[in-house]
């Protein structure tokens, strides 16, 4: 998880009145918020068409435990209920992927735990349409198990993909992929060590009896390239492939998508101080089509990817000093040309970013987390666009995310002090050594 600042507020001997905020329309293009006393933020979206379940984590590491939630809304932008998962004393970290269809959903992540000498296991939880938790499952070692994605063929079986510290304290990683049941049994898991060293889980992705896993292998001391691995159903692995861009130090494997024509994966290369957006095309064969990377690009993250039949869209975050940190997207065609990009959040400091997109039909969602309310907590954002760049007028403090009629900073209430807390976050898409 990253690190993030939070600033805590007290407001000293100063009456404020805050207005009922105004229940938001329904229209083609909207943004929702959601959020308790806790902090909440967004780690993965899917849709069935009608509806879209956006799972993400509640709480914080350093007053409470971490709690997976799941929230539905439906394509107008109405709630239709929230849910959570977890325990009492150990934390919950969701994973950037979950799968869905018309009656289920699954979700998965890790269970942060040093209950007999373990550290991290994974797990497995399967909802129905409703909400209702249907099972859970945990798996472990004695080492760390994250799971990092998921995947359903929508018949009997899940697919999850798993990074595996093998060695603790060490560079060696392994990335496994698991097959469980529809009832959340175990089929089969297969391991995937090709360096030395690491080899770490990023995604997964299906086509029919064929799974796809994405990450990256360590091509020499601390130096990782891009590693698209595919599966049969048995477990067999059909091919991997490498690729890395030529003179960089690092390749840093964060999302994929595909359909039956060509699969896309992406991520960051970093060289020196730069930290470049990359995208790479291959076909089903494992061929490069092509691979481009984007300096030009104002993004500071890279979190997600899907497409549609006229181009890939891209979603991550971007920096202005004078905007703070925006929700940022991009379109590009089939050749990885642009087609638009557009940035969203509110026109004073603060955060607005995406951690997660989904495309279903001429919709396209963006989840993840903004920042701005006057006490400083984080809430889960949904952002409705159109595929052709359309998006709704972005909240200003005046009315939208806090309901507030005032705007406050330091400045300009002198009866406010701030506190600079330094929040820890665990491990995000790309894991770390702890």
């Amino acid at each position: 998880m990253m690190k993030k600042m939070l600033v805590i507020a007290a407001l000293v001997a100063t009456c404020i009145a805050l207005p009922v905020a105004a229940a938001a329309p329904v229209s083609s293009t909207w943004y929702r918020t959601w959020g308790t006393a806790r902090d909440e933020s967004a780690t993965a979206i899917c849709g069935n068409g009608t509806s879209i379940y956006v799972v993400g984590s509640q709480g914080n590491t350093w007053s409470d435990t971490i709690r997976l939630v799941l929230v539905k809304w439906d394509f107008n932008g109405t709630r239709l209920y929230d849910t959570s998962w977890g325990t009492l004393d150990e934390d919950v970290f969701p994973a950037a992927s979950a799968w869905c269809d018309a009656s289920t959903v699954y979700t998965c992540g890790y269970v942060e735990t040093e209950i007999s000498g373990h550290y991290d296991d994974l797990f497995l939880v399967k909802w129905n349409a409703t909400g209702e938790l249907l099972w859970n499952r945990t798996w472990g070692t004695e080492m760390d198990d994250q799971a990092m994605a998921s995947w359903s063929d929508g018949g009997d079986v899940v697919y999850v993909c798993v990074d595996v510290d093998t060695i603790s304290g060490s560079r060696d990683d392994d990335m496994v992929l698991m097959k469980v049941d529809k009832d959340g049994n175990s089929i089969w898991n297969r391991t995937v060590n090709y360096s030395p060293a690491d080899d770490h889980a990023a995604a997964a992705w299906g086509l029919g009896a064929d799974v796809y896993t994405f990450g990256v292998t360590e091509r020499s001391w601390y130096a990782h390239d891009y590693l698209l691995v595919k599966w049969n159903s048995s477990g067999d692995i059909v091919w991997n492939r490498t690729w890395d861009c030529g003179d960089a130090n690092e390749d840093i494997a964060s999302c994929m998508w595909g359909d039956s024509s060509a699969i896309y994966t992406c991520g960051r290369t970093t060289s020196g101080s730069q930290s470049i957006p990359t995208i790479v095309k291959w076909d089903h064969a494992g061929n490069v089509i092509w691979a481009k990377t984007y300096p030009s690009w104002r993004i500071t993250s890279v979190t997600s990817i899907w497409g549609d039949d006229t181009g890939i869209y891209i979603a991550g975050s971007s920096y202005d000093e004078d905007r703070g940190y925006d929700i940022y997207v991009y379109k590009l065609d089939r050749d990885g040309g642009d087609a638009w990009q557009r940035s969203w959040g509110t026109p004073h400091p603060g955060v607005e970013s995406a951690s997660t997109i989904l495309v279903s039909g001429d919709d396209l969602f963006t989840a993840g987390y903004t920042h701005t309310r006057v006490n400083y907590d984080d809430e889960l954002l949904v952002v409705k666009w159109g595929t052709d760049g359309a998006a709704p007028q972005a909240p200003d403090y005046a009315d939208a995310v806090t309901g507030l009629s005032i705007y406050l900073t330091v400045s300009n209430v002198a009866a406010v002090t701030a506190i600079l807390i330094v929040r820890k976050r665990k491990k995000g898409i790309q894991p770390g050594k702890r």
